[in-house]
């Protein structure tokens, strides 16, 4: 029996990603406990929660687009995505010129979110077939 496949819907989805990336930044905060003024930890913490605002932009941008027309949505996506861009850029040049965080880590915290977001996607999936297999062979 087709069952359509289970793709969350984008508010789902980013509540689901912005949760594991605050348990990953949370435990990642423990090691802050040892040395407060470990730059690994803080650039990690920075990248990883500006990747989560960079993640509620473009859910907000997404959710504004299904009422517009083509032409704006275009318009509008272009925009969202010189904003997100010169967020990252900034964060990253602030991080580049201060000593108190690592450039290499910030960089690492950018792409949490999506990491994570792609895992979710990938075991959401692969849940989906293995319980449809198993019924399947029944």
């Amino acid at each position: 029996m087709y069952k359509p496949l289970p793709i969350n819907p984008v508010d789902k989805q980013f509540s689901r990603s912005a949760k594991l990336t605050g348990i990953v930044l949370l435990a990642v905060s423990f090691g802050l406990a040892n040395d407060i003024t470990n730059p690994l930890i803080w650039g990690f913490i920075v990248g990883g929660l500006t990747s989560i605002l960079n993640a509620y932009f473009l859910r907000n941008r997404l959710l504004g687009m299904l009422t517009t027309d083509t032409v704006e949505a275009k318009k509008s996506l272009k925009q969202n995505f010189t904003m997100r861009m010169g967020l990252i850029v900034a964060v990253a040049f602030f991080a580049g010129n201060v000593d108190f965080l690592n450039l290499y880590f910030v960089g690492a915290g950018f792409l949490l979110t999506p990491c994570l977001t792609s895992i979710d996607a990938a075991v959401t999936l692969h849940r989906h077939f293995a319980a449809r297999d198993a019924v399947d062979k029944i």
